[in-house]
Protein backbone atom coordinates (compact mmCIF):
# COMPACT_ATOMS: atom_id res chain seq x y z
CA UNK A 1 0.00 0.00 0.00
CA UNK A 2 2.84 2.22 1.01
CA UNK A 3 4.22 1.85 -3.26
CA UNK A 4 1.43 2.42 -4.19
CA UNK A 5 1.04 5.83 -2.76
CA UNK A 6 4.08 6.87 -3.53
CA UNK A 7 3.45 6.32 -6.71
CA UNK A 8 -0.02 8.71 -6.88
CA UNK A 9 2.36 11.45 -6.14
CA UNK A 10 4.78 11.01 -9.38
CA UNK A 11 7.96 11.11 -7.94
CA UNK A 12 11.30 11.12 -10.08
CA UNK A 13 12.95 9.09 -7.47
CA UNK A 14 11.89 6.20 -5.57
CA UNK A 15 13.67 5.06 -2.55
CA UNK A 16 12.97 1.11 -1.53
CA UNK A 17 14.32 -1.13 0.66
CA UNK A 18 13.74 -4.69 0.18
CA UNK A 19 10.63 -4.22 -1.62
CA UNK A 20 10.16 -7.79 -2.74
CA UNK A 21 11.66 -9.04 0.57
CA UNK A 22 8.26 -10.97 2.12
CA UNK A 23 6.72 -12.01 -1.61
CA UNK A 24 6.45 -15.35 -3.13
CA UNK A 25 8.63 -15.88 -6.09
CA UNK A 26 5.54 -15.09 -8.33
CA UNK A 27 4.76 -11.93 -7.04
CA UNK A 28 8.22 -10.47 -6.47
CA UNK A 29 8.39 -10.97 -10.30
CA UNK A 30 5.36 -8.77 -10.62
CA UNK A 31 6.84 -6.02 -8.76
CA UNK A 32 9.95 -5.43 -10.55
CA UNK A 33 7.94 -5.70 -14.03
CA UNK A 34 5.78 -2.89 -12.60
CA UNK A 35 8.86 -0.63 -11.21
CA UNK A 36 10.75 -1.43 -14.66
CA UNK A 37 7.63 -0.09 -16.35
CA UNK A 38 7.44 2.97 -14.02
CA UNK A 39 10.80 3.67 -14.90
CA UNK A 40 10.50 3.37 -18.34
CA UNK A 41 7.68 5.48 -18.86
CA UNK A 42 10.30 8.83 -19.18
CA UNK A 43 13.51 9.02 -19.12
CA UNK A 44 13.43 11.50 -15.72
CA UNK A 45 12.70 8.66 -13.32
CA UNK A 46 15.33 6.37 -11.43
CA UNK A 47 15.09 3.74 -8.29
CA UNK A 48 17.63 3.71 -5.39
CA UNK A 49 16.99 -0.18 -4.30
CA UNK A 50 18.20 -1.99 -1.55
CA UNK A 51 18.18 -5.59 -1.66
CA UNK A 52 19.88 -8.86 -0.65
CA UNK A 53 18.72 -10.59 -2.85
CA UNK A 54 21.75 -11.28 -5.94
CA UNK A 55 18.82 -11.76 -8.34
CA UNK A 56 17.26 -8.18 -8.07
CA UNK A 57 19.89 -5.91 -10.04
CA UNK A 58 18.91 -8.74 -12.85
CA UNK A 59 15.72 -7.07 -12.84
CA UNK A 60 16.88 -4.01 -13.88
CA UNK A 61 19.15 -4.65 -16.96
CA UNK A 62 19.88 -1.19 -18.92
CA UNK A 63 20.22 0.06 -15.42
CA UNK A 64 24.14 0.92 -13.57
CA UNK A 65 23.75 -1.08 -10.61
CA UNK A 66 26.64 -0.62 -7.84
CA UNK A 67 26.78 -3.44 -4.75
CA UNK A 68 28.48 -2.50 -2.10
CA UNK A 69 29.19 -5.83 0.39
CA UNK A 70 29.35 -4.42 4.16
CA UNK A 71 32.24 -5.44 6.52
CA UNK A 72 31.73 -9.04 8.06
CA UNK A 73 29.63 -10.26 5.38
CA UNK A 74 30.28 -14.35 4.59
CA UNK A 75 30.38 -14.84 1.10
Amino acid sequence: MALIRALLIEPQVLLLDEPAAYLDGNSRIRLMALLRSWVRETDSRAIVLVSHQDEAPDEFDNNMVLTIKARGERT
